[in-house]
């Protein structure tokens, strides 16, 4: 490593970051009325401390100066190059992330101003974008779930999360850049001016380097899991209406759009993963060109049109039972939600009167066709039909 490399991600430079994010002190007026400065170095400094020991310490003026002026790796009050500290805080990110999290939550809650998230986030991608010390492969914990992505896939990434991208960009100085406090010396006089007796002042344009359009939320957790179980279906899937007056197509179409909406209910609440469409192309590419290539002979096709012949012919006649079928399914839910709604509303009635009784009704339709080899059709709705051609 060489000291002329600026940017340079340290602790420094991110306490330098986080000052300038952080809320303001109390003003002379308010000293005067009793209020007691909350953000003031060796407090700042001690409760950072806690997302990586989880102890709260009483902090240290002179050890806090030391080490957010790169004159210092760390010390017993600021123990950021203590290996074995560092170890159990890797642990911690790695196997219970919540735990880590939870942490770095009180802290940006204690001392973070909410308004400054955006420019804090930015400025810490600019440092880490153009930190050449930092390989494209390297990992940062900056996602809620818990989950890494490479310093490559930063660079893609659009949406953050303030507490998740601190902790993420902390484990990263405390696992790789332990040692190496004071090569962030020089990325601080190039963006900060240091007045003696008094604290370092940012006045530097980390963040402009970033051109795309960043958003950076606040954390809140998120229940996949509890998702899927307490969708709520639209008004359209409960079994109320009346599908005996309808004709088969209508009950089927209804009851495939109705599990449409229920699918898009649940996976709305997800966050939609990011898809590397330029690393897809090549791929797509070769696929293309080998199908572009495959021509079916006379007989192959003849055999395509007779099975698609016979898997309509079928599917036609099977159009009625499974109608029946979604109907004795619906008129049974039906039977089966009003005798949970009568004993919901007693015992609600029991426990507090003056709560209505609440449901979920849940709707399931399956139907899968599969072939197997180039003959045997397998079609699947609640039953079995096989077909060789």
């Amino acid at each position: 490593m060489t000291e002329k490399n600026v940017p340079f991600l340290s602790g420094c430079v991110l306490y330098l970051l986080l000052r300038k994010a952080a809320l303001p002190d109390a003003s002379p007026r308010e000293h005067q009325d009793g209020i007691k400065d909350e953000h003031k170095n060796p407090i700042f400094m001690s409760d950072l401390v806690y997302i990586f020991t989880g102890v709260q310490t009483a902090g240290s003026s002179s050890d806090t100066s030391n080490y957010r002026e790169g004159k210092i790796e760390g010390s017993i009050n600021v123990p950021f190059n203590d290996m074995a500290y560092i170890s159990a805080f890797d642990s911690t990110v790695t196997e219970r992330y919540e735990e880590a999290l939870a942490r770095t939550c009180k802290f940006v809650k204690w001392h973070l101003n909410p308004e400054m998230r955006g420019w804090f986030v930015k400025a810490c991608l600019d440092v880490i974008e153009n930190d050449n010390e930092i390989l494209d492969g390297d990992r940062f914990y900056v996602r809620g779930d818990g989950a890494s992505i490479t310093k490559a896939e930063l660079r893609n990434e659009t949406v953050f999360e303030l507490q998740p991208f601190l902790l993420g960009v902390l484990h990263f100085i405390l696992l790789h850049r332990a040692d190496c406090n004071y090569l962030g010396v020089p990325t601080l006089d190039a963006n900060s001016s240091k007045v003696k007796y008094k604290e370092r002042q940012y006045n530097g344009h980390l963040g402009d380097a970033i051109t795309r359009t960043i958003t950076v939320n606040l954390y809140t957790k998120k229940d996949y899991q509890a998702v899927v179980k307490t969708a709520v279906a639209p008004a359209s899937l409960t079994p109320s209406e009346d599908a005996g007056d309808k004709t088969d197509d209508e009950v089927i179409n209804g009851s495939l759009l109705r599990t449409s909406e229920a699918l898009a209910s649940v996976f709305g609440g997800i966050s939609t993963p990011k898809i590397n469409t330029e690393a897809m192309t090549g791929v797509i590419e070769t696929v293309a060109a080998a199908a572009k290539a495959v021509t079916p002979d006379d007989q192959q096709k003849e055999n395509l049109m007779q099975g698609a012949a016979a898997i309509a012919t079928v599917l036609k006649a099977q159009r009625h039972s499974w109608a029946e079928q979604i109907r004795q399914g619906q008129r049974q839910e039906k039977a089966a939600s009003e005798s949970e709604t009568t004993e919901d509303e007693k015992t609600a009635t029991e426990e507090d009167p003056g709560q209505e009784g609440q449901k979920t009704t849940i709707i399931q339709q399956q139907t899968n066709v599969i072939q197997n080899g180039d003959n045997n059709i397998n079609v699947t709705n609640n039953g079995t039909m096989n077909f060789n051609f």
